[in-house]
């Protein structure tokens, strides 16, 4: 009986998504070490102000990520550092310059949730919130999401080109603006999980 049990568990692990498999402790520390990459290949000194608030960002990120769905997707925890890298370079105070855009995840319209933008830039950890619920919203928006692909970071660009521009007729050479937008995400996830993989 104990031994059928063990053999089940063991053909189990294969589909088990790798964010159930990991603990909080190494989404946090991989959270943390990528947007080090990322400041260290931009020569950003390691003693910068901006860096000493990794560890409490990736934190937020990691317990959002525990209390929602997005827990069964792999490598999500990579995907939103990566999207929090090329939104506001991991900085709460930047803006954006054409639609106002504020917060780690440049959130805007809908996604502010009837909340002033002064208070998402004062308040980092309600920006990651609102942008990753947001997120998290967008993937019914997206048909192809449950489709087959290449690998598991593919998936998501549906669903962050839905996040940066939303759901609609624009024109397309700001479609695929924004197609490359997600591109350059998905592409510095797959970085970074080659990177932590390196260590």
């Amino acid at each position: 009986m104990l031994k059928t049990i063990v053999i089940s568990l063991i053909l189990l692990v294969p589909y088990m998504s790798q964010a159930e498999l990991l603990s909080e402790e190494v989404m946090v520390s991989e959270i943390e070490a990528a947007w080090n990459m990322s400041y260290d290949k931009e020569g950003i000194r390691y003693n910068h102000p901006l860096r000493y608030d990794f560890h409490i960002y990736a934190v937020h990120i990691t317990m959002f990520i525990r209390g929602t769905d997005l827990y069964k997707y792999t490598d999500i925890h990579l995907i939103i550092a990566a999207m929090v890298m090329k939104e506001s370079g991991v900085n709460p105070k930047v803006k954006g310059k054409k639609r106002g855009e504020t917060g780690l995840l440049q959130v805007h319209g809908t996604a502010q949730g009837g909340y002033k933008k002064k208070l998402i830039r004062n308040n980092p950890h309600l920006g990651l919130y609102l942008g990753m619920k947001w997120l998290s919203t967008q993937i019914k928006y997206c048909p192809c999401f449950d489709k087959p692909h290449k690998d598991h970071f593919d998936r998501w660009l549906g669903v962050i080109t839905v996040y940066m521009a939303g759901v609609s007729k624009g024109k397309r050479g700001r479609q695929c603006k924004v197609f490359n937008g997600a591109r350059k995400r998905i592409r510095l996830a797959r970085k970074y999980r080659k990177y932590l993989n390196s260590l």
